[in-house]
């Protein structure tokens, strides 16, 4: 199984290969007989989104409100690949409070801000490092969403900014 991470694009050349045979002599005529093959491996690439989020402090702090943001994951891979699209936790994994989500954003202060990244926007389900199965349907791409989904009533978060990087990895 090959992986390729989103910061990666590998790319399979495979190239016709013929293979020498005997030459067969016929009454003052010769013949050769060339083998051509080729053998197609499976390539993949992967570009992912970015999100970018503007909130005021008194909105994050009031509970009962959700902010989404949808953002596509494209994927191409050579017709019929079957893989795997797993998201790691990020770099502070649910620091913020599994309540608040999967994972969490953190700022230069050491503060957390919750969040998930979940296949569709209500959150019922979401990307885990386990991943996704995904057969493509042909090397034209596909476009797979990515919804990012931030609870409000988190009192603990405090004015700053806030990051996360999160490693996507397509197994083939």
């Amino acid at each position: 199984m090959k992986r390729i991470f989103a910061t990666l694009v590998v790319i399979f050349v495979t190239a016709v290969q013929a293979t020498a045979a005997t030459t067969i002599v016929h009454h003052g005529s010769k013949t050769t007989i060339l083998s051509v093959k080729e053998t197609v491996k499976p390539t993949c690439s992967l570009t992912t989104p970015s999100f970018n989020f503007t909130i005021g402090i008194g909105y994050i702090h009031a509970p009962g409100n959700r902010i989404t943001k949808q953002s596509p994951l494209n994927v191409k891979c050579t017709r019929g690949t079957a893989t795997q699209i797993g998201m790691n936790a990020g770099l502070y994994g649910h620091a913020a409070g599994s309540q608040f989500g999967s994972r969490s954003m953190g700022s230069p202060d050491g503060n957390y801000l919750g969040y998930d990244l979940c296949h569709d926007s209500a959150c019922n389900s979401v990307w885990t490092a386990q991943g996704y199965t995904y057969v493509s349907p042909g090397y034209q791409g596909s476009s797979l969403p990515v919804w990012t989904v931030i609870k409000t009533g988190q009192p603990h978060v405090k004015q700053d900014p806030y990051r996360d990087a999160v490693t996507v990895t397509i197994s083939f």
